[in-house]
Parts: structure tokens; C-alpha cells; sequence
């Protein structure tokens, strides 16, 4: 266990909490290494800000204010933690050599001014992210057409066949940052994607719960549900729960989409379920 000030309950540390300031330094605050076998491990009571990923040096990731990429972790748990002015992600857990990683619990932090999204799980299994209040970036720094989430679930196959089941995302809020220039906007308040990139890939995300979130003021969409096919690839998302959410103000409420992007995969959704939600334009 890493802890600071952990605060009295409610998201966020303790006024106390000791602060981890990466003086515009291009490199990540946490970093959970490639094949370290971390498992059962606390990060809480933090304040992380000014990690950067300047477009001039772009490295994936980096900037983060906690990274796993392509390394081996079981139950995982970052709470009450304030995470603010960073260039890549708050959270950013996944992987491209399709390696899966299992039981993140991501609780009551808060996530400002992330350039490209505020918790990313991709490739992982069985995780919760719950309570979190995240400003969503605008997307300006990075590609526009995939940064400025909020919350990230995805499976991204580069052609190992990954498949990842039971991740929840529940009693959050979302809120936008402010918008300048002509960048299109952020993505998503809530990103659902599965993408296969090459024609030996088979991504399938399964089994996703997003219940009593509150999503409001993107311009673009609030919650956005997306199967891509890349070269002759197959991308799939079955098993998704929309439920008691309240979206208000977005440019669309909720955004399903199959599409195959080049070759002539498959992209493919079954078992959505959209139930009780409040949308409000």
C-alpha cells in the first residue's frame, strides 16, 4: 500500500495529501513495469499533475499519472486520488502484444485536464471503476478522433485473438472542458470500443455494465459504443448494459456504430441493452 491522505470519503484525497508534481517532465508518475507480476497493490491519497507528452518528443502513454501498458498486475486498487495536467491519461492499464490484465478498481479519484482520456482499461477483465468525478479533455493535443474520453473500455487486437469479460463502470460524472480552435471535440464521456487492427485479429469485449453515470456538456456524444474493423479483421461487443445513466446536454446522448474501416472484416454488436436512462438535450 502507497498512501498519502486518503480525505474523508468522498472523491478525491485529504487536504493533506502529499503532492507528486512532474515539473513538465516527459515521463509518468506511477509505472507499473513490463513483466514485473505486480498483484495486490494500493495507490491512494495523492495529488499527480504536470506529467507531460509534448507532440515534439510523442512517446504512447507517457505522461500518465499511472501506467500499466503490457505488464503483468492483478488486483489493482487507486483510489482517492486527484489527478490533474497530464499528457497522455490519468489511468492508462492495457496493452498491444495481447497480454490481459485482471481486477482494477479505480474509486473516487478526480481527473482534470488529461489530454487524451481520463481512465483507459483496455485488455483488461473483471475491473470496476466506480465514484470518479473526470473533466473531459478536449482532444487538441492528440488524434480527435480517438482522445478527449472520459472513461475508455476497450479490446484492441493487433492480431493475437484478445478477448476481456465483466467491467463496470458505475456512479460516475463527466463533465467537458472548454473547446478552442476547430478540433472536432472530445470523443466520448463514456468510450465502449472493440477494434482489430490486422486480419489475424479477433477482438471481443464482453459483458460491460455503465449504471448511474452522470454524462454532461460534451459536444459530441455522452456514451459512444463502437465495433472497427481493420484489415480484414473481426471486431465484436456483445453483452453491454446501459442502465440508469443521466445524460444531459451532450451532443448525442448514446452512439452505437459497427463499421469496418479498410478490408472487408467483420465490425458486429449483439446483446445491448438500454434501460431506464434519462437523456435530456
Amino acid at each position: 500500500i502507497i498512501r498519502g491522505d486518503i480525505g474523508d470519503g468522498s472523491p478525491g484525497p485529504g487536504a493533506s495529501a502529499p503532492i507528486i508534481d512532474g515539473n513538465a517532465f516527459n515521463a509518468s508518475a506511477f509505472v507499473f513495469k513490463k513483466s514485473s507480476a505486480v498483484n495486490d497493490s494500493v495507490i491512494e491519497g495523492f495529488e499527480i499533475r504536470n506529467f507531460s507528452n509534448p507532440p515534439s518528443l510523442f512517446t504512447g502513454g507517457t505522461g500518465s499519472g499511472i501506467i500499466a501498458w503490457n505488464s503483468d498486475t492483478n488486483n489493482i486498487s487507486i483510489r482517492d486520488n486527484y489527478f490533474h495536467n497530464l499528457g497522455w491519461n490519468g489511468i492508462l492499464v492495457g496493452s498491444d502484444d495481447g497480454s490481459i490484465q485482471d481486477r482494477w478498481y479505480i474509486i473516487r479519484n478526480i481527473i482534470n485536464n488529461s489530454d487524451y482520456a481520463g481512465i483507459e482499461l483496455t485488455n483488461t477483465n473483471d475491473s470496476l471503476i466506480e465514484d470518479n468525478i473526470v473533466t473531459v479533455g478536449s482532444g487538441i493535443i492528440w488524434d480527435p478522433t480517438d482522445s478527449g474520453v472520459g472513461i475508455e473500455i476497450a479490446v484492441r487486437d493487433h492480431g493475437t485473438g484478445v478477448s476481456t469479460f465483466n467491467n463496470s463502470v458505475l456512479g460516475n460524472s463527466f463533465m467537458n472542458d472548454s473547446i478552442t480552435g476547430s478540433v472536432a471535440g472530445p470523443r466520448a464521456g463514456i468510450n465502449i470500443l472493440s477494434r482489430a487492427y490486422t486480419s489475424s485479429a479477433d477482438a471481443e469485449l464482453n459483458n460491460v455494465t455503465l449504471n448511474g453515470n452522470n454524462v454532461s456538456n460534451i459536444s459530441s456524444r455522452g456514451i459512444y459504443i463502437v465495433a472497427e474493423s481493420r484489415n480484414d479483421s473481426d471486431a465484436t461487443i456483445n453483452g453491454i448494459w446501459i442502465t440508469n445513466n443521466s445524460l444531459d446536454k451532450n451532443g448525442d446522448g448514446i452512439n452505437i456504430r459497427d463499421f469496418v474501416s479498410s478490408g472487408t472484416g467483420d465490425a458486429t454488436h449483439a446483446d445491448l441493452n438500454i434501460v431506464k436512462n434519462r437523456i435530456t438535450m
